[in-house]
C-alpha cells in the first residue's frame, strides 16, 4: 500500500501531490486514481493528472508526470486558453514560483533553474502583440539531471509525426483485378470486394476508379 502520509521532501514533486520520484504506475495510480495514462514513443507512460495545483492560486493548471524505468523522468505544469478565453497567465506563473522556489522570472520566452538539484524550465506560449503569454508549460526534471537543450514537450503534445516518404502497406484489393458494382438510387456504390458502401461523392473514399477504404478497381 502507498504511504498517503509521505514526509515532504524538496523535490518539487509535493506540489502536485504525495509523489515522488521513484514512485511507478501501479503507486501513481493508487494515489491519483483519477488520473490518464498513455504510452508515447521514446518518453514512456504519460500519465495526465486534471487538479488544480496547490500555491496556483486557484487557477487551474494541467499537470503531466512521465515514466522511466526509474519511475518518474519529468514532470510538466502547463496551461493553453482558447482564442474566446485568453488569460493572461503570469500571476498565475509568479504563484507557482512562489510555491517551488524558483526564480527570477525574466521577460525571456524560456527561463530555466536549478532548484535542490533539480532544474526547472518554463516556456511561454500563445504570446499576443504586446508579449503577454496565454499559455505556458513548465518541466521539472529528475533531480540531478539536466538538459542541455530547451525540449520542453519531447513527445509531451505532439508525438513524432511519420516521414510521408515512408513506405506504407498496400491496400488488401490493389491487385485485383477490375469488378463492376451498381450504382443505388441514393448514389451509393457496395464494394464487391470488402462489401462497405460509400458515396461517389466522398474523395476519401472514391477516386473516380478506386474504392481507396479496400484499394479494388471499380466499374461502375
Amino acid at each position: 500500500m502507498v504511504n498517503r502520509n509521505r514526509t515532504a521532501t524538496e523535490n518539487l514533486t509535493e506540489g502536485i501531490g504525495k509523489a515522488r520520484w521513484d514512485d511507478d504506475e501501479a503507486a501513481l495510480r493508487e494515489l491519483f486514481p483519477e488520473a490518464r495514462f498513455r504510452s508515447l514513443p521514446g518518453v514512456g507512460t504519460h500519465l495526465a493528472i486534471p487538479n488544480v495545483v496547490e500555491g496556483a492560486g486557484g487557477v487551474p493548471v494541467g499537470s503531466y508526470f512521465f515514466l522511466g524505468p526509474q519511475g518518474i523522468k519529468y514532470f510538466v505544469l502547463g496551461e493553453e486558453f482558447d482564442d474566446e478565453n485568453k488569460v493572461d497567465v503570469r500571476p498565475c506563473i509568479h504563484s507557482l514560483a512562489h510555491r517551488f522556489g524558483f526564480g527570477p522570472i525574466s521577460a525571456s520566452r524560456k527561463d530555466e533553474w536549478l532548484v535542490h538539484r533539480v532544474q526547472v524550465m518554463l516556456q511561454l506560449t500563445d504570446l499576443d502583440e504586446g508579449g503577454v503569454p496565454f499559455g505556458f508549460k513548465l518541466r521539472v526534471n529528475r533531480p540531478g539531471v539536466i538538459q542541455t537543450d530547451f525540449r520542453i514537450f519531447e513527445g509531451f503534445l505532439f508525438p513524432p509525426r511519420k516521414d510521408p516518404r515512408e513506405a506504407r502497406p498496400p491496400l488488401p484489393a490493389w491487385d485485383h483485378p477490375e469488378l463492376t458494382a451498381l450504382i443505388r438510387p441514393d448514389r451509393y456504390v457496395v464494394c464487391p470486394f470488402c462489401g462497405k458502401a460509400f458515396s461517389l461523392a466522398d474523395k476519401d473514399r472514391w477516386n473516380g476508379s478506386r474504392h481507396l477504404t479496400c484499394g479494388q478497381r471499380l466499374r461502375v
